[in-house]
């Protein structure tokens, strides 16, 4: 029995402009994903369309990582309030994940806090019952808006909208 989404916080996400594959509610062909949170683990209910599938009806490997991905990403934000970037990920399938079985349920939560720099996340993902499908474990890099500028990371266009997004949690 997995978390009951009605008792857990939502995050607020959503921007206008946001055209992420995976968060963007604003793109068309994207997961839409919605993160969820009870202070110690991130959650998301994701139902990727039919045509995410790869091989008959299993959702596409690619298409797991990027959930994966997606909710340790926005869980190393959330949990350390920097902005997160990748540096390394890896993926373990541990069962198939099929696109006509329902939601599936991400979850995420830090690993190990390495430094003010770089945080390790894990992440799983659910469907029916509750034994894991997909985990992950990724390490990410933790930046200030300041040292995203001065790298140029982001243009200012993206920096304003994860910072809306960031004071909305």
């Amino acid at each position: 029995m997995g978390p009951d989404r009605k008792t857990l916080r939502r995050l607020v996400t959503e921007n206008e402009g946001n055209r992420c594959f995976a968060c963007g509610h604003e793109n068309p062909h994207g997961l839409h994903m919605t993160f969820y949170t009870d202070e110690q683990v991130l959650y998301s209910w994701v139902q990727p369309p039919e045509h995410m599938c790869g091989w008959e009806n299993i959702v596409h490997g690619g298409i797991q990582g990027t959930i994966l991905d997606e909710i340790m990403g926005w869980g190393a934000a959330f949990f350390t309030k920097r902005i997160a970037l990748t540096k390394q990920n890896t993926v373990s399938f541990k069962k198939p994940v099929l696109q006509d079985q329902g939601e599936l349920l991400a979850e995420c939560r830090i690993l190990n806090r390495l430094s003010e720099r770089e945080v390790v996340m894990e992440a799983r993902i659910y469907q029916g019952d509750f034994e894991p499908c997909v985990t992950s474990q990724g390490t990410f890099g933790l930046f200030k808006i300041e040292d995203v500028r001065r790298l140029g990371l982001m243009d200012e266009t993206s920096i304003s909208l994860y910072q809306k997004a960031m004071e909305q949690m």
